[in-house]
């Protein structure tokens, strides 16, 4: 699912795991997958 807005799903200094999906150097964007 597309999040429009990381602060509704994580708070800042909170710590979560990820797994890197994807890295776009064009763009300049990384997709990220986290499990809940």
């Amino acid at each position: 699912r597309y999040i429009k807005d990381p602060g509704e799903v994580v708070k800042v200094q909170q710590k979560v795991m990820v797994t890197v999906l994807d890295v776009d150097i064009a763009r300049k964007r990384i997709s990220l997958s986290m499990n809940s």
